[in-house]
């Protein structure tokens, strides 16, 4: 019984598979990969498929048509076998660089494969009073709007943790689908803060969720330069872009 790639691949699926198969491709990076596998496999057998034809079309005008004063030299066949093998070389070539396209995830796909909201308990500091950790209980609940405005409460009365703060509000920004001003707060944290690594991964990715790809690879690639927290998976990410 044929599978859903299969399926989708020998134009045999339903409608209701169809939609199935839609989501899949857009939700399931495997599953798109074992669809572009398929393809590719596909295309070899029928380019080897249409090789063998011609070989047998050739040979059967040669016993049928030629004149069999006229024999097929060595360099004749070698040069045929040349050409069948130029043309493999090519289908294979060409199914490999649509695969290699196909199977480049698009920004939105890569913002959600590595995109993970900061975890709080990886924060350095260890004092727990004021304001700030007032915003902080309500981040890690969740409660990302109620929490911006404790933050940007706590920024005016606990200036020294202003850094670590900007970096919880536009990681709240991110949460609420507002990349530009979540942008605008990783770049308030201090260059020289121990932060800044931090700050630099997640305006990496907002760039990225807003298609901003060079912009994106720019500050990956400052990321991995540095040798900082992040540089292995800046480098996995500048991979797959």
């Amino acid at each position: 019984m044929e599978n859903l790639a299969e399926k989708y691949i020998d134009q045999t699926a339903s409608q209701q598979e169809l939609g199935e198969i839609q989501q899949k491709l857009e939700s399931d990076s495997s599953f798109k990969e074992e669809v572009v596998q398929l393809q590719a496999i596909k295309s070899i057998l029928k380019a080897e498929d249409r090789a063998n034809l011609y070989l047998e079309l050739d040979g059967l005008f040669e016993q049928t048509v030629k004149p069999k004063s006229i024999q097929p030299t060595k360099s004749d066949k070698s040069f045929k076998r040349f050409i069948l093998l130029m043309a493999a070389c090519v289908s294979v070539m060409l199914v490999a660089l649509i695969s290699f396209q196909y199977l480049r995830q698009n920004p939105a796909e890569l913002y959600a494969d590595f995109y993970k909201p900061f975890k709080v308990s990886n924060l350095r500091s260890e004092v727990k009073e004021g304001v700030y950790w007032s915003g902080v209980e309500l981040y890690q609940k969740g409660d990302f709007e109620n929490a911006l405005p404790v933050f940007e409460k706590s920024i005016e009365e606990q200036p020294e943790k202003s850094n670590q703060t900007h970096l919880l509000i536009g990681v709240c920004y991110l949460q609420l689908n507002q990349v530009e001003k979540a942008i605008l707060e990783f770049d308030n944290v201090n260059v020289n803060n121990e932060y800044k690594q931090e700050a630099n991964w997640y305006s990496a990715l907002a760039n990225l969720k807003l298609e901003e790809t060079e912009k994106a690879k720019s500050i990956l690639e400052a990321i991995v330069s540095n040798n900082s927290l992040y540089s292995q998976k800046a480098k996995q990410l500048l991979e797959k872009m």
